[in-house]
């Protein structure tokens, strides 16, 4: 959380102490502990679905709480700009990410997926800096660089049964 703390507020380590709340982050707060919630339940109790079923889920769900804000605007239709971010969001996005999340879970656990996630900022800054030609500065390289290694370390300390706890973490094969 530090390497990804420095990097979002672009070298200000303490950055957000010194922001305002608003709605956004009260809504990424609620997204945050439902996620949590969400692997937490993935690990106790296996899902008696595949995993694309799993993946058609989490899509009609979606689809039931977007379906009102896409039926309340202006403009229902796309416009032909629009067709090939939605042909991404679509394919890429909504469907082939979930189906490898679930996949990474059921092999490597929750726990261990989720910490792959710290490294979302660092793949978007290498997407942003190759399709875009985004400049990048030194927080960036520092920022992933941190997030980069709190990953490694925690699957180092997964591998080598490290652990806080009495119970230690013993890797899937």
């Amino acid at each position: 959380m530090t390497g990804l703390s420095y990097m979002l507020g672009q070298g200000d380590a303490l950055f957000f102490l010194k922001q305002d709340v608003i709605q956004g982050d009260i809504l990424m707060l609620v997204g945050a502990v439902i996620y949590a919630t969400y692997g937490v339940c993935l690990k106790r109790w296996k899902m008696p679905f595949s995993n694309w079923t799993l993946v058609y889920i989490q899509c009609v769900i979606a689809s039931l709480f977007l379906a009102p804000l896409w039926l309340s605007s202006a403009r229902l239709l796309p416009t032909p700009e629009s067709i090939p971010l939605i042909g991404y969001a679509g394919m890429a996005a909504s469907l082939l990410a979930p189906w490898l999340w679930v996949k990474s879970i059921e092999h490597i656990g929750a726990d261990s997926s989720a910490m792959f996630m710290n490294l979302l900022p660092v793949f978007t800054i290498i997407l942003a800096v190759l399709l875009t030609k985004e400049q990048i500065h030194t927080f960036h390289l520092i920022g992933s660089l941190v997030a980069i290694l709190g990953v490694l370390l925690s699957q180092y300390k997964q591998l080598n049964g490290i652990s806080g706890s009495k119970t230690s973490i013993k890797p899937t094969q």
